[in-house]
């Protein structure tokens, strides 16, 4: 690991894990401008991963560049790039909705018939394909950045449409906590992993 990313967590150790000791309680970071040397993000779409994982390189070794040069806090990491609705997409949800079509949960029994996917049959193995692949380009020492994990009743939000889903919580409350320990079930599976 290049010095200045070390110095980098070092003082994000120094604030998160001794903060009595820290003699600064702030972290800066530098948000910067897209500009034409700024890696594109492409599609969320799962057909094309190549396109994703040269992203992420360009990005890392973007980041890295910056890195050097800034003296913030921003530490370079490898991106998988996911949005918050791979978990709902496990469960087997499309992730992308033609406007106006229907909420893969739309009613307690499709909730209560739902069943916990397997992680090593889910669609979360193509993003820990990903995430191997970044780390033989990244190395040991590289950090790979977590997708945005919500909890789960945001992932239930995005199986159930939220309406139904609120009114679930007052019409059967153990539908939804079913739901939600399912949910949580595949998460701890994931972050387990």
């Amino acid at each position: 690991m290049e010095a200045h990313v070390q110095q980098k967590l070092c003082r994000y150790a120094e604030v998160f894990e001794k903060p009595s000791e820290s003699k600064s309680r702030v972290l800066y970071q530098f948000l910067l401008p897209q500009t034409d040397k700024t890696p594109v993000r492409p599609p969320l779409r799962r057909d094309n991963p190549q396109a994703r994982i040269d992203w992420a390189k360009r990005k890392y070794e973007y980041e890295m560049q910056i890195s050097r040069i800034l003296d913030d806090d921003s530490v370079p990491a490898l991106d998988v790039n996911t949005s918050t609705a791979i978990f709902a997409q496990a469960f087997g949800a499309e992730v992308y909705y033609p406007e106006g079509s229907p909420p893969f949960i739309s009613t307690p029994e499709q909730s209560n018939a739902l069943k916990v996917p397997k992680l090593e049959d889910s669609t979360l193995m193509y993003y820990f394909d990903i995430a191997d692949e970044l780390h033989r380009f990244g190395g040991d020492d590289a950090i790979l950045r977590l997708p945005d994990i919500q909890d789960p009743i945001g992932i239930a939000g995005i199986l159930w449409d939220k309406a139904e889903l609120l009114c679930a919580m007052l019409d059967e409350p153990e539908c939804v906590h079913e739901l939600t320990d399912k949910i949580y079930t595949l998460l701890t599976d994931f972050l387990d992993e």
